[in-house]
């Protein structure tokens, strides 16, 4: 029934004050007055769809399409109104009151207080041509299937988050808490043109719960175009090759940062419990990781290749965790170990001495190939360099990505100086040259092999400088029988893995730190696995439902994941 001519004016009563009240100096927001405006036009000329639609329906209409700060540079891009339909639903009148009350005014909603991960870098187009193997110069050849899909590194690791961000396992233990947090939030900042490609994008994005309201989710110019990469399928060799179209639109700059004001800048921030950049967008990624950390908010990034700027060099040194793939990066740190070597006058470090420690090992297991060991010594590589010329960052984290293979872990449990006792030698007997050993223990007496850690302790000096440090590693293999369609992203969607479960088993206070990082890898493992089922970087990511499958506690998930995955280099 509509209700009788008294309850519709009361009713519309109680809708102009809400509009009043959302006119008034101190509560001027585009959100009060839109959803003032919009209820009053509602109540008046909609009363023919009146009992048709639940509160619940509005509510859940109210907080998806609710707008958040200004329109600067398009920014904010939500539409009045649903995609699927132009006119907005309408509750019954015996909900009137209890809607103005509660969703047509502001409030804030239990996620509201949820911590949020804050993720900045690329975010285009990818254009998937699939063939049969991989063409040769000049050969003309046909695809076997075409695909377009949203990218870029860090928007991939986004959709992967907010993809599962919902699983039981992430969400806190009792609902009934008296300090609830709500689920994990997933924010975003980058740069898309102002063309349908960049709407596109943004309606993906926010299907995988990953918000795009934020101050620094800029918009080009509305004749912009936003960035496509053409990324070539291999069927024969399991490879892809990537070639990047940067769009007229530009990259997030310093400007966009210096035209944001103080509160601005803290509603990015607001709840913030860590900040993931994928490297682009790198002065601005910059900028974020130091107020991050001055705010206390740990921050990790993703490099995959020397960009040649000052503040990627900055970038890697700031961070408190470092991805990296295993093809990546040696050319970079040589170079910059170079130039410190050339400004510092230190001289360069010989090629390592391996030596195998074996005395813990159990002899029912024989020493790894050869070809493990020289992996465990080239995955060195960035925590060396940190160790050497970041002496008082020696708590960064490294976490090297080996494909097929699986992934490392390397983080310092021990460090010294042994500057000190080269410097206090006298004796021409001593040899002070430059040295560099590489002892690696092997340590075997756990029941679970996945979980091993492998200790190995890098002792190096130079003419100047000199280090004894202690490093754990932690290993991960991949998901058994993995259907691999296409690798685009399974590195982005391993990193999003990785920081889902490591953020969320923090919060909760579910693990030990040690626990964590195994338990984090072997997370990032299944979620990157999973991935290379269906094209592209997001197709066949997994769902909450797909963790909640693993179980809904950190036990019952760590014995599936321990089922599902074999072990590092298996």
């Amino acid at each position: 029934m509509r209700g009788n001519k008294s309850s519709k004016s009361s009713s519309l009563a109680l809708v102009l004050v809400a509009v009043a009240e959302a006119a008034t100096p101190n509560k001027t927001s585009p959100e009060n007055i839109i959803w003032g405006l919009v209820f009053l036009v509602l109540f008046v000329g909609g009363s023919s769809t009146f009992g048709t639609t639940s509160f619940g329906q509005v509510q859940a209409f109210h907080e998806k399409n609710s707008f958040v700060g200004n329109t600067r540079n398009h920014r904010h891009h939500h539409r009045i109104g649903t995609r699927s339909s132009p006119l907005i639903v309408v509750p019954s009148v015996t909900e009137q009151t209890s809607i103005i009350m509660s969703s047509s005014l502001p409030s804030s909603t239990v996620d509201d207080d949820a911590p949020v991960i804050l993720l900045i870098g690329s975010c285009g187009l990818d254009r998937l041509l699939t063939v049969s193997k991989y063409p040769a110069a000049d050969a003309k050849i046909r695809t076997t299937s075409y695909n377009e899909r949203g990218g870029g590194n860090s928007a991939n690791t986004a959709s992967a988050i907010g993809k599962i961000v919902e699983a039981k396992l992430f969400c806190p233990r009792s609902l009934s808490q008296q300090k609830q947090k709500g689920i994990i939030r997933v924010k975003f900042l980058s740069k898309v043109g102002g063309d349908t490609v960049g709407q596109q994008l943004i309606d993906e994005l926010d299907s995988a719960n990953v918000e795009t309201t934020s101050d620094l989710f800029c918009r080009g110019e509305p004749s912009s175009t936003t960035s496509f990469t053409t990324i070539i399928v291999s069927e024969k060799e399991q490879t892809r090759t990537c070639i990047h179209t940067p769009g007229t639109c530009g990259e997030l700059s310093l400007d966009d940062v210096k035209s944001l004001s103080i509160d601005d800048i803290d509603r990015i921030f607001r709840h913030a419990v860590h900040l993931h950049s994928d490297s682009r967008h790198t002065d601005v990624s910059l900028w974020m990781a130091k107020e991050a950390k001055k705010r206390g908010i740990t921050v990790s990034c993703d490099c995959e290749k020397d960009r040649r700027t000052k503040a990627l060099d900055e970038l890697i040194d700031v961070c408190d965790i470092l991805f990296t793939n295993s093809n990546h990066l040696g050319g970079y740190l040589e170079r910059l170990t170079y130039e410190k070597e050339v400004a510092t006058g230190r001289q360069p470090l010989p090629k390592p001495t391996v030596i195998i420690d074996g005395k813990k090992t159990t002899t029912t297991r024989s020493f790894p190939d050869q070809s493990i060991i020289d992996i465990y010594v080239k995955s060195l590589t960035p925590s060396a360099y940190f160790a050497r010329w970041q002496p008082d960052r020696l708590g960064k984290e490294v976490i090297v990505t080996h494909g097929s293979m699986g992934s490392l872990h390397y983080k310092v449990v021990e460090a010294s100086s042994t500057r000190k006792s080269l410097s206090s030698s006298s004796s021409s007997s001593i040899d002070l040259s430059p040295q560099n050993i590489i002892k690696i223990e092997l340590d075997d007496d756990r029941d679970n092999n996945r979980a091993s850690v492998i200790r190995l302790r890098h002792s190096f000096n130079d003419n100047k400088e000199g280090f004894d440090v202690l490093y754990e590693i932690r290993q991960a293999g991949v998901l058994k029988d993995a259907k691999i369609v296409d690798t685009t992203g399974a590195g982005d969607a391993f990193i999003g893995g990785y920081l889902i479960s490591s953020i969320a088993l923090e919060e909760n206070k579910d693990e030990g730190n040690e626990n964590i990082i195994q338990f984090a890898l072997e997370m990032g493992s299944f979620v990157g696995g999973k991935k290379l089922a269906g094209p592209g970087a997001r197709t066949a990511l997994p769902t909450s439902k797909d963790i909640d499958l693993l179980g809904s506690d950190v036990d019952t998930v760590k014995q599936s994941l321990g089922e599902s995955l074999g072990p590092f280099a298996g």
